[in-house]
């Protein structure tokens, strides 16, 4: 357990690293950013906390939107690591707010209290709203569906720093 809090603390400090050094939006690849989230997931029941970024443009249709949660409740601590790609994006004309859709793999650390653990792999669906704060920051209202031992619904609130494109 103390080796997987300590990787997961290795996770967390690098996305903030790589999310630091590009925060900056530029022309050639728009969009970059890191930030905070939390929220709320179902089964189990929890209060969610993480870090999540947005790496850039991949194969010039989809972003690379990798997040760490922990999830905390229902006698279980939950520990996620998402690899995330963000295939749809838009905005409705006439608006600063954006639409997304995406998928991605999961690796989960699952530890019920009492009840041993387990480490499992499975796939998410995503799709959120993003909406402006300021000229180079934003805020997203993120929904993932979890399938293959996943949470089934974690709906989180966070502060992307330059991730508007």
């Amino acid at each position: 357990m103390r080796r997987l809090k300590t990787d997961v603390l290795v996770v967390l400090v690098a996305l903030f690293s790589v999310g630091a050094a590009g925060a900056q939006t530029t022309k050639s690849d728009p969009g970059k950013g890191f930030g905070m989230r939390a929220g709320y997931g179902t089964n189990p029941d929890q209060f969610v906390i993480g870090a999540q970024a947005v790496l850039g443009s991949t194969l010039g249709f989809m972003r690379f939107a990798p997040s760490v949660d922990a999830g905390f409740g229902d006698n279980m601590t939950t520990y996620l690591v998402n690899a995330d790609f963000r295939l749809l994006s838009f905005s409705p004309p006439g608006s600063s707010a954006g639409l997304y859709g995406g998928a991605g793999a999961s690796l989960a650390y699952l530890d019920a209290k009492g009840n041993g653990s387990d480490t499992e792999i499975g796939l998410n669906v995503v799709t959120g709203l993003t909406f402006p704060m300021g000229r180079k920051n934003e805020y997203n209202l993120e929904v993932r569906f979890g399938f293959a031992d996943m949470p089934d619904l974690r709906v989180l609130f966070g502060i992307m720093l330059g991730g508007r494109s």
